[in-house]
């Protein structure tokens, strides 16, 4: 449903993917390598992509699918080979293995993963009342707690990343209300969204939440200028590294200084210094799109852990993912959206994953706020 003559600069993250694998799949290849091909795209696409997957192989077709996503390895995959610290470590058949065992193999040790289990608190940071956009999402409204993370999910084209540029004030909804800490706002840019005590993480840290070419110790800092700044308002060096020296030590990013430029560090440690970015300015709502895409499991364990500590200390957080696992393991409500509207609402503790999944489907009613279907 991606019209031909958009940009392709115009498309989401997630479509913007799906021309890349179209692309890709139209050069009547005889081996075809996809990296991370679905890093961003919802079940039901990354299902669809498995089919034509499978096509293709079955027309003669070789293809490399190179993925943290153990699951989809397990599930895609005729032989599976596993790299640790640019080495590898072994190529095994795909019956030889679970998800535990490639784990192990990639870290060397095993991961305990860790439920989330803080209860929200009473306090209610942030309300939406009927917010709509034309084209995008309509009568949205949810509560958020402190020491709550509540999950948005849904699939492709749900709303739900547009429905966080809104609350981040990248743009402006058309009706509806906006209420922080029980006074009604309106948001007109991520300036004046920092202010108030809201932060967000894009899906895209690389080209949205990271200047790429330059060091960890500005990215870090970049948020909060005029607190690194010496009697004279010039930025002073020793502010800027000891900010972003407590800031690695805080978050365990893994740099050998803070003047090493952060295109070189792995897509982990990018999305801890995406976080340290934010975190500086001490806001009160954390919003993330997708902050696993394209992480191993090790980092995804220890951004997880980071969330969790996070939520316990008071701040409250909007998780958004198309990864059911991760919404279910990392929150204590989720949000259902589907076509720009909330479909469903779970108490996380209370629902499996199939009954999410058959929500973000099959959908057909929307429910009134508070309501149920």
């Amino acid at each position: 449903d991606i019209d031909a003559d958009t940009n392709v600069s115009d498309l989401t993250t997630a479509r913007q993917q799906l021309v890349a694998i179209g692309r890709a799949i139209n050069c009547n290849v005889k081996l075809l390598i996809m990296d991370e091909p679905t890093s961003s795209l919802s079940q039901d696409d990354t299902d669809n992509l498995f089919k034509i997957i499978k096509k293709l192989n079955q027309e003669g077709i070789s293809i490399i699918f190179i993925s943290h996503k153990l699951n989809e390895v397990l599930e895609i995959s005729d032989r599976i080979t596993v790299l640790r610290d640019g080495r590898i470590v072994g190529t095994f058949l795909k019956e030889e293995l679970d998800s535990t065992k490639i784990i192990s193999h990639m870290t060397g040790s095993k991961i305990t993963e860790t439920i989330f289990k803080h209860n929200k608190s009473d306090k209610l940071l942030l309300e939406l009342q009927n917010l709509s956009k034309r084209g995008n999402y309509k009568d949205i409204s949810f509560k958020l707690y402190a020491n709550e993370i509540l999950g948005i999910t849904g699939l492709l084209g749900s709303g739900k990343t547009e429905l966080a540029l809104s609350i981040f004030g990248m743009t402006r909804p058309d009706s509806g209300k906006i209420i922080f800490e029980g006074r009604q706002i309106s948001i007109t840019s991520p300036s004046q969204a920092k202010q108030i005590g809201i932060a967000y993480i894009s899906e895209d840290r690389q080209r949205e939440s990271l200047i790429l070419i330059q060091p960890v110790s500005i990215n870090i800092i970049i948020t909060i200028i005029n607190f690194v700044l010496n009697k004279l308002k010039l930025l002073s060096n020793n502010k800027i590294n000891n900010t972003a020296a407590s800031w690695i030590e805080k978050l365990k990013i893994k740099v050998p200084f803070s003047s090493v430029l952060v295109n070189k560090l792995s897509g982990g440690n990018q999305q801890r210094v995406a976080l340290a970015k934010w975190l500086s300015t001490n806001p009160k709502v954390l919003i993330l799109d997708n902050p696993t895409s394209g992480i191993d499991v090790a980092a995804k364990s220890e951004i997880y852990k980071i969330l969790h500590d996070l939520a316990g200390k008071g701040m409250g957080i909007i998780l958004i993912s198309p990864e059911f696992k991760e919404i279910m393991e990392n929150t204590n409500r989720v949000l259902v959206m589907r076509r720009g509207k909330i479909v469903h609402e779970f108490e996380t503790s209370k629902t499996t994953k199939e009954e999410i999944i058959e929500k973000s489907i099959n959908a057909h009613h929307t429910i009134s706020y508070g309501g149920k279907i």
